[in-house]
Formats: structure tokens, C-alpha cells, sequence
């Protein structure tokens, strides 16, 4: 079963419980961002059905909007035949795998309908047909994700790419440019193994939590 979001406030702390009572999905959502009404209006001023899939366009943290997941950002699944209110929920941690599937763990409330929390849930995010997959289920389409001051986007150091032959030609993620690389010996030991074109290579990309994701550049893979 899927969830219907209608709007009302949650008089509780931002911490997920799981089987808690989180209320509909709206106001466990923005009780997690602050609760802040100016940011996160009501949303049955915009429409009579209150619907979750309107947060996309009424809501803003300050920090912009985007068709590409960050951790601690809000997502936003759209107005569907079997969703038609829609679903809003907390993007708690996030990785990018090998085939490009952005690989989340969600914090959702009243996903079945009983108004019951659900904490570090396994979603997959296929950008190229911007739709989610929760965890047993089927792919719903996404309005997009709104990103607030603690988002952080972490699809490229955490990426857990295995380097081989075969998908150096399909996979722009595969090769990485590293500025500065004096400033971290393991960074440097790692890109030196990408330079060397072992055969097949994973790099822990948990490496990088310290380091600011500008340094990472994306390049394309050299023919």
C-alpha cells in the first residue's frame, strides 16, 4: 500500500523511531527540516487535496532544488496513478553505485497508511527515468529533491566503482581528476592505482570524508 500526505504540524523531535507514531508524511518531513512554516508552507493552501507532491514547487530551504539526490535533502515523489497525493520524505545518506543508481536510506512516515514511522529505508533513484524504487516495491516518478544547509552531495566520493575494461567505455564516473593531490597520500595512492589501469580495482571512497568535494572533478574516460 502506498501513502496519502496531507498537511499538519508533528509535535515531535526530528529523530527517527521506527513503528513510532510520525503523522502523515508532510509534517514528519518538515518537522525533520526545522518545522519552519515561511520555508515550508501548508500545503492545502495550493490545492484542496493538500497533496504531498505539491512540497516541490512550495517548498525552499534557501539551498536550491534538483533532479539528483544529496543526503539530509527532502524528496519529493510526484502526483501518480497509485500515489495520487503524492510522498515526502528525508533523504538520510546516500551512495551512487557502479551502474550510475543513486543507493539512499530514507526516513519516511505513514508509507502504509498507519501514521507509523519507517527509519533508514532502502530506496534506489535511477536518474535517467527520474523514479525511485523503494525497497520491494516498484519505481514511482520523483518531482525532484530540495536541498537544504546540511545537503551534501555524495555521489562521487563515495562512489564504490570497481575499475575494469569493461565499463570504462560506459561509465564517466570511472576516472576521476584529483586537484592537489600533495595534500592526501592516500588520495594520491589512489589515483595512482586508476593511472596504472589495473585490471580491476575498488577504492574506498570513505577516504575522501575529509576532503571538500570540489577537489573531485568528473572527466571522461581517455580512448
Amino acid at each position: 500500500m502506498y501513502s496519502f500526505c496531507v498537511v499538519s504540524f508533528v509535535a515531535r523531535a526530528d529523530a527517527c523511531t521506527h513503528g513510532a507514531h510520525g503523522g502523515q508524511c508532510v509534517k514528519f518531513t518538515r518537522q525533520a527540516f526545522g518545522g519552519d512554516s515561511v520555508k515550508m508552507p501548508g500545503l492545502c493552501m495550493f490545492s484542496r487535496d493538500c497533496g504531498a507532491y505539491h512540497a516541490y514547487k512550495n517548498w525552499d530551504l534557501g539551498y536550491g532544488k534538483g533532479e539528483i539526490p544529496t543526503t539530509n535533502s527532502i524528496m519529493v515523489i510526484a502526483k501518480q496513478k497509485d500515489l495520487s497525493l503524492g510522498h515526502v520524505a528525508k533523504v538520510k545518506s546516500m551512495f551512487i553505485d557502479s551502474y550510475g543508481i543513486y543507493q539512499m536510506k530514507v526516513d519516511e512516515s505513514n508509507w502504509t497508511l498507519a501514521e507509523k514511522m519507517s527509519c533508514d529505508v532502502h530506496y534506489s533513484y535511477n536518474p535517467k527515468i527520474k523514479s525511485v524504487k523503494r525497497y520491494g516495491g516498484k519505481y514511482h516518478k520523483v518531482a525532484g529533491f530540495i536541498y537544504s544547509f546540511e545537503s551534501r552531495d555524495a555521489a562521487i566520493y563515495r562512489s564504490p566503482l570497481v575499475f575494469s575494461k569493461k565499463r570504462k567505455a560506459s561509465n564517466q564516473l570511472l576516472k576521476l581528476k584529483v586537484s592537489s593531490l600533495k595534500k592526501s597520500p592516500k588520495t594520491t595512492k589512489s589515483w595512482s592505482l586508476v593511472k596504472k589501469k589495473q585490471k580491476k580495482k575498488s577504492i574506498n571512497w570513505a577516504e575522501f570524508d575529509t576532503w571538500s568535494v570540489g577537489k573531485l572533478k568528473k572527466i571522461s574516460p581517455k580512448k
